[in-house]
């Protein structure tokens, strides 16, 4: 028997028999698991609360034949995230597809501070309230550099060949990738010119958020 603690992410909950749950997490130290929780379905089970879908936490697990939670605390459950409907949206599916294209159980720290800097980025902005097409844009965003991490990015030249992308959509794409800044691509959706009050505003929330990517990441 082994015990283990590392930090993870929940993606997934799955039902399994009548007070337990399979869950999906993405851990810091050995990468996607999936770890039985038992009576986490109970009522009054204590762990429950810290095993909702995007909390970041810490686990506690024992390995045996599969990898079983015997304990775990919330490190961050962003809830500024969680109380904006749109922001929940998105980061819940993003994790999804998440879930779906990393396979490996492994180690990646790239992947790892990846998926950690978009629930803080999506955090933040829900914090700042900002306009909607900011979560749209980190989602996109947040996909693009996934795709590129796992080498499933194509070259910029087949990429601005596809049929399917607008002139619109391969700009915000060049954008994204080159500029990386939120403050310059905010500019293609607004329909009125900035106030010097709203383009500081947009800068210190674009330098918040390089901070946020650069502190887990390369960005």
């Amino acid at each position: 028997m082994i015990y283990l603690s590392t930090q993870a992410v929940v993606l997934k909950r799955e039902e399994k028999a009548e007070r337990d749950l399979d869950i999906v997490f993405f851990t810091k130290d050995f990468g996607k698991l999936k770890v039985l929780a038992k009576g986490a379905r109970s009522i009054n089970a204590k762990l429950s609360p810290h095993l909702q879908e995007l909390n970041l936490a810490n686990l506690e697990l024992v390995l045996k034949v599969q990898f079983r939670l015997i304990g775990a605390e919330v490190e961050n459950s962003f809830s500024f995230l969680k109380a904006n409907p749109k922001a929940t949206f998105l980061a819940l599916r993003a994790v999804n597809l998440f879930d779906e294209v990393v396979v490996l159980s492994e180690k990646d720290l790239a992947l790892w501070g990846w998926l950690v800097s978009f629930l803080k980025v999506f955090d933040l902005l829900s914090k700042k309230k900002v306009k909607d097409y900011f979560f749209d844009l980190g989602d996109v965003f947040f996909k693009l550099k996934l795709l590129e991490i796992l080498g499933y990015m194509p070259g910029w030249e087949e990429l601005l060949k596809e049929k399917n992308f607008s002139a619109l959509q391969k700009k915000i794409l060049m954008l994204l990738t080159r500029e990386k800044k939120f403050s310059n691509i905010s500019k293609i959706f607004s329909k009125k010119e900035f106030s010097l009050k709203e383009k500081k505003e947009l800068e210190s929330l674009n330098k918040k958020i390089t901070k946020i990517f650069k502190s887990v990441v390369p960005y």
